[in-house]
């Protein structure tokens, strides 16, 4: 299923490949949670690449495909000794944001916005400690193959050339979907809430005109 849905992003990224006006390279750093039940966030990578076509009125249409981690980690005490569990799913994303990139701007340099729908296909998963490996095995619990949320982003570009832009990016993406399928409720049995993924992130960015 996850395989298929790898394929099924690629040929809709490379579908319109040649209509667009330009397509940016961007690589970074985040911080990545799986919040709900408890935990610290993970420093995490943070890279993709997106194309832009024009809208007219200002705006653009931006597809993309990214590497995206979310994760957590807690600590545990036994014998003396500090353990650290952790977990951590990673995904391929495709995005579809709106971008509004020129907000205000003076000759090279512009501020604009960007703002849209992700989803996430699960390419990797990994557990330890207190965290069983039935986790990454698709076991209850354990983690499912997809996610899906609404991301925003800030940026700002320089013009270094007439046809290459240097861009800083901050983004902050929201998952809506409960990345983590628990058991039934049994009577008697008190079940975990529902968790969702989180990730903020800066990123550099180099953006060509085609």
């Amino acid at each position: 299923m996850r395989g298929r849905l790898v394929v099924a992003a690629a040929v809709l990224l490379a579908a319109p490949l040649g209509a667009q006006e330009d397509v940016a390279f961007r690589a970074g750093v985040g911080i990545g949670s799986i919040v709900g039940n408890g935990g610290e966030s993970i420093t995490v990578p943070a890279v993709g690449v997106d194309l832009g076509f024009p809208l007219g009125a200002g705006l653009s249409f931006r597809p993309g495909a990214s590497y995206a981690q979310m994760g957590t980690e807690t600590r545990s005490y036994g014998g003396g000794l500090e353990k650290t569990n952790s977990r951590s799913i990673d995904y391929l994303q495709i995005s579809g944001l709106l971008a509004w990139p020129r907000i205000i701007g003076s000759g090279r340099l512009s501020l604009g916005l960007q703002a849209g729908p992700w989803l996430g296909i699960r390419l990797a998963c990994d557990a330890s400690g207190v965290f069983s490996p039935r986790f990454c095995e698709g076991a209850d619990p354990g983690a499912e193959d997809t996610d899906f949320g609404l991301m925003g982003k800030f940026g700002l570009s320089h013009g270094i050339t007439d046809g290459v832009l240097l861009s800083i990016d901050a983004f902050y993406q929201v998952g809506l979907k409960d990345v983590i399928d628990y058991p039934p409720p049994e009577i008697g049995v008190e079940i975990e809430g529902k968790e969702y993924t989180r990730l903020l992130a800066l990123q550099l960015g180099l953006v060509l005109k085609t």
